[in-house]
């Protein structure tokens, strides 16, 4: 939905033809300053509606008015802060601009290394990361120069970097990024800092990443201690965290770790986010694959059918998510004998997967597989047993 130069276009420009009249009666007095203050009004009220019509009329007015200003740029600027919110392409556009101008009229000012970070985050929302880097690596040598190479903002825009090639797979450019980060992050803050958790937690995911799984879950570890401390709760950081910890030691096969790992993620989201939020949901899922895994079917069954209640009427029927608690569901249920209500669970599920994933996805096909597979054990069961001619009695001698 691109909303530049089209949203509020008739109101803004009729609203420009007399921007140059003199005020009469109590009418307000109109200028650049007046414009943008509206805008930074509707912008700190979060009120969306609002921002977006004042927003765009200050960047019309300031185009119209003083093109080749610092407030022109300011403008443009602040209208793609809201626009970000909506229509990510069309804020990057105007980050895009209000940049170009600053740096036409050699603005060296903070306000241009904030919009190469506005940009590396825009282009990190759309997965296009090799633009996150550049934007990324432009605002982390301003903020070098204008701040110092060990200050917390070279921090931030450090782990933001580290993520960034995280997803590039260049681990090793992300290992020293991410380390170089958490240095200055453990000299200059507190212990319980949820910016601490949220580095060690990164480089969990990096050494995972390259195998080094006790590193990993070294680091995983670290980062639910601090959120724990935290003064305020970081929640959905602790849950990601405990989420990560708890997979890693699970898929290393130690289920006796994992099952308090899990135990202590479903309290998290119990009190982070409710009983029947969908955080909830899948920690009662990834508890029933532990059951799984030590062949208490009954157990998973019943975890299963929580989740996939809560998925349903929070996520709806159709939900990947969904799709994956009826799948798993029907397997706890497949695996104690109950295959009669295994199959239309398999079979919507894998229905789902289809349409959400392709029809060429091994998740897909796995799950017509299983499908095929169960369908065939029912109709054996449904067909009568084979009849065997008695054998003669032997007698006793």
């Amino acid at each position: 939905m691109m909303l530049k130069h089209l949203m509020y276009g008739s109101l803004a420009m009729s609203f420009l033809s007399g921007c140059n009249q003199p005020a009469t009666n109590n009418a307000p007095i109109m200028n650049s300053q007046s414009v943008l203050a509206a805008c930074q009004k509707a912008l700190t009220d979060k009120d969306k509606t609002l921002a977006v019509k004042d927003c765009q009329f200050a960047e019309m007015w300031l185009g119209r008015e003083q093109p080749d200003s610092l407030l022109h740029a300011e403008a443009l600027e602040k209208f793609a802060d809201i626009l970000i919110t909506i229509n990510t392409t069309a804020g990057l556009d105007n980050y895009r601009q209000a940049l170009a101008l600053r740096e036409k009229l050699t603005d060296k000012s903070a306000a241009t290394d904030g919009l190469q970070l506005k940009m590396g985050n825009g282009y990190s929302s759309l997965g296009k990361w090799a633009e996150a880097e550049i934007a990324l690596k432009k605002a982390l040598h301003q903020l070098e120069a204008s701040k110092g190479q060990d200050s917390l903002e070279v921090a931030d825009v450090l782990n933001r970097l580290g993520v960034v090639q995280l997803q590039q797979q260049l681990l090793t450019d992300a290992e020293q990024t991410l380390r170089r980060a958490l240095t200055i992050r453990e000299a200059k803050l507190n212990a319980a800092d949820p910016q601490l958790g949220e580095t060690y937690n990164n480089l969990g995911f990096m050494y995972q990443s390259t195998g080094k799984n006790q590193d990993a879950e070294s680091f995983y570890r670290k980062a639910v201690l601090n959120q724990e401390a935290a003064k305020d709760t970081p929640y959905t950081a602790l849950y990601d965290s405990l989420s990560n910890v708890a997979t890693l030691v699970q898929k290393n096969g130690k289920l006796q770790d994992a099952e308090p790992l899990w135990n202590k993620l479903l309290a998290v989201a119990e009190k982070g986010f409710g009983k029947d939020s969908p955080q909830y949901a899948t920690g009662l899922n990834s508890l029933g694959m532990l059951a799984m895994s030590a062949r208490n079917f009954a157990a998973s069954e019943k975890l299963f059918n929580e989740s996939l209640a809560i998925r349903e009427k929070k996520l709806g029927a159709n939900h990947l998510q969904t799709a994956e608690s009826a799948n798993n569901l029907a397997v706890a249920l497949a695996n104690q004998g109950k295959r009669v209500q295994a199959e239309p669970l398999m079979r919507h599920a894998a229905a789902v997967t289809q349409v959400g994933l392709g029809a060429n996805n091994p998740l897909t096909q796995q799950r017509w597989a299983s499908l095929l597979a169960l369908d065939g054990d029912v109709a054996r069961k449904a067909e009568p047993p084979v009849q065997q001619a008695p054998k003669p009695i032997k007698k006793a001698k």
